[in-house]
């Protein structure tokens, strides 16, 4: 957490990274608000927030101050109406329709774009921000390596595509320094 925390992101970097999780969900180029609600559903619900807040980011700029909880209208957030049009979310990302119409779209080079604009040119830490993202989840392996793996292809970053591989170089560290494998901690089952 430390290490993400410290990672100067804008608050809708999570609504790019829930684009790039529905690209790969084989949801096509064109996505709804419902993408990024799901995305943060599935991954930033945090237990014990109120229910107005539900969600939290790891990610965020260091200088807005206190890190807090994101509402729950992940739509409102991410509406036309919401969204600066020369705002870091729409110089990645093309916005168009309004109301229950709206789409969302990655643009060409958006990764390098998203990069300079939602992330200073900074990198996130690959590795904490996946096991942020799947700390509610299990893995069969209990490695970094395979945290980081199911990462890359989850999020359509995946080693063996080109222009994916590049997506990942653009906006992750893939460095494991600083972590363990045993820093993962074993299902309860096989603890016993």
């Amino acid at each position: 957490m430390d290490r993400l925390s410290a990672t100067p992101a804008h608050e809708h970097f999570a609504g790019y990274l829930g684009l790039l999780e529905a690209d790969r969900r084989g949801k096509g180029g064109l996505h709804r608000s419902r993408d990024i609600k799901d995305f943060h559903q599935r991954y930033l619900t945090v237990a014990g927030l109120k229910t107005s807040s539900p969600f939290f980011s790891p990610v965020r700029n260091p200088d807005a101050g206190e890190v807090k909880p994101f509402n729950k209208n992940v739509a409102g957030s991410y509406a036309p109406s919401s969204l600066r049009p020369d705002g870091p979310f729409m110089a990645a990302v093309d916005v168009k329709g309004k109301g229950q119409g709206v789409t969302y779209s990655l643009m060409p080079d958006h990764a390098n774009v998203a990069s300079g604009s939602m992330l200073g040119g900074k990198r996130v830490q690959a590795v904490a921000l996946a096991a942020y993202l799947f700390r509610d989840y299990g893995f069969e392996e209990r490695s970094l390596q395979a945290v980081l793996d199911t990462f890359r292809d989850r999020f359509a970053l995946r080693a063996h595509h080109t222009d994916e591989s590049a997506t990942f170089a653009a906006l992750f560290d893939p460095s494991l320094d600083g972590f363990a494998d045993e820093d993962l901690v074993p299902l309860a089952q096989d603890a016993a």
